[in-house]
């Protein structure tokens, strides 16, 4: 079965993510080990997708390794867990500094 694709670009570079399961109540959002990644890939997707209909998320025990998925949103609640089909985050500037450029030193991504 195939579901939603959604691209992103901007001009720190492009992502695409495809959801790995149909939406449904952001309470029920269960997260797959096949689909973790580690917090420099969270930062990138972060500043790629400017978060729009995105939520990044952590498992717990916390690492720096693998601890990451994303969540796609269709409405506030609704959403489905995504997989990155490709990333390509083509700046300079590493995605922690542009992350703390646009929100100030400091800043971080959201731990739900």
């Amino acid at each position: 079965m195939c579901y939603e694709t959604r691209r992103y670009e901007n001009k720190f570079g492009s992502l695409v993510l495809q959801a790995v399961e149909g939406y449904k109540p952001i309470t029920d959002i269960q997260h797959y080990k096949e689909h973790l990644f580690g917090v420099e890939t969270a930062e990138r997707v972060s500043v790629i997708t400017e978060n729009r209909s995105i939520q990044l998320a952590f498992i717990q025990p916390y690492s720096m390794m693998d601890s990451c998925f994303v969540i796609t949103h269709r409405t506030a609640n609704l959403a489905a867990v995504a997989k990155i089909v490709s990333i390509d985050y083509r700046s300079k500037t590493p995605a922690k500094t542009v992350i703390e450029l646009q929100h100030g030193a400091g800043a971080y991504v959201d731990i739900i």
